[in-house]
């Protein structure tokens, strides 16, 4: 099944600059896939119609099951194409690294796609700039009916309260506190990032002990010690469909827990500052994940993760609310949820009648 690429991605938004031309160097983009066969192909023929000439296309299958790899090989072009066990995302694209030549690395999930000149412009900036480690952009997002959101990052507001210096046709310098805005708002998307290889090799590539949230955690360590750089364009769009990870979300909150206790436990985590900040989203998923197993009557479950969470962020009131929710019987919690459920649907249909 493919879908339509959303227009916007057929030009660059209005009023950008032309891209500049880099000096040649090999663009490695690498992408991941397990079982998205009926999605890929729009992937690839993104990265084929790319303005910039050396490319280098590296898929990496990650035990598909499906006919991924009819569909690859059956796309005109030249796509390197790996397979390995299956052993999730963070080992694919690792494997992608280690098997591709680029001096820069980008890297598009399956179900994504690029516009025209998102590898060109991305490119242009790392020539221009040495001492950039890595540059992203905005993205849309778009589903089986068309665009849901022109622009991600419009949506981001710890990011746009960064500092931003502008180095020239639409870039910027991002600085600041930018540790804590990527910890509370996580504005940085795969398919819109370009890196230096040796800067991602320097932080040691991907954590494959995490089932999810391994980008995420990537870009935590490159920004550590490595200046960054924004695109204030969409160059990417993120596809929104069932199969997406961000769809599971005892996963993603389980996950979530698992990265902030990573960050608080190792140097990431080093002043009073960013401890605060850390404890404070490490308590905010654990409601997540408490709410996740509460709203699905698994009390034992969730009452861990709401006393967590008070331990890490006691001022946080839902964690109190639930906690001692977890101790009210059974059918008094499912009289309550009915209510809750009826007086939301009041409120709606009022706010309906209203308009």
């Amino acid at each position: 099944m493919s879908f339509q690429r959303p227009p916007q991605l057929n030009d660059l938004r209005s009023g950008a600059a032309p891209p500049v031309a880099g000096t040649g160097k090999l663009v490695s983009v690498i992408v991941p896939t397990y079982n998205y066969g009926h999605l890929i192909r729009d992937a690839l023929e993104s990265l084929l119609s790319q303005s910039y000439p050396k490319l280098e296309i590296v898929v990496v299958d990650d035990g598909s099951t499906d006919d991924t790899t009819t569909v690859v090989g059956s796309i005109p072009g030249k796509v390197e194409y790996v397979r390995c066990p299956h052993r999730g995302v963070s080992a694919a694209r690792n494997t992608g690294l280690r098997v591709s030549r680029g001096e820069y690395v980008a890297f598009l999930d399956a179900d994504d796609v690029l516009c025209s000149e998102s590898i060109a412009l991305r490119a242009a900036l790392l020539d221009q700039h040495d001492d950039i480690a890595l540059v992203f952009s905005d993205v849309s997002l778009f589903d089986a009916s068309g665009t849901i959101a022109d622009s991600l990052l419009g949506t981001k507001k710890h990011f746009s309260r960064l500092q931003k210096h502008s180095i020239g046709g639409g870039a910027y310098r991002v600085g600041g506190d930018v540790f804590a805005a990527l910890i509370r708002d996580r504005f940085i998307t795969m398919p819109s990032v370009m890196a230096r290889r040796v800067c991602l090799e320097e932080v040691g590539g991907f954590d494959e002990s995490l089932e999810a949230q391994e980008d995420w955690d990537l870009w935590v360590r490159v920004i550590e010690n490595m200046p960054i750089a924004y695109l204030a364009r969409v160059l990417a769009s993120c596809r929104q469909h069932d199969r997406n990870l961000s769809r599971n979300s005892q996963l993603i909150a389980g996950t979530h827990v698992e990265f902030m206790r990573k960050l608080l436990s190792n140097g990431c985590a080093g002043d009073a500052s960013r401890r605060s900040v850390l404890r404070r989203r490490l308590s905010t998923y654990l409601f997540e994940l408490g709410y996740v197993h509460f709203s699905a009557d698994r009390v034992r479950e969730a009452l861990p993760c709401f006393v967590q969470g008070m331990c890490a962020w006691p001022i946080d009131w839902r964690l109190w609310a639930y906690g001692a929710a977890c101790a009210i019987p059974a059918r008094v919690r499912k009289s309550l949820r009915g209510q809750k459920r009826r007086l939301g649907r009041s409120i709606r249909r009022v706010q309906r009648e209203r308009r």
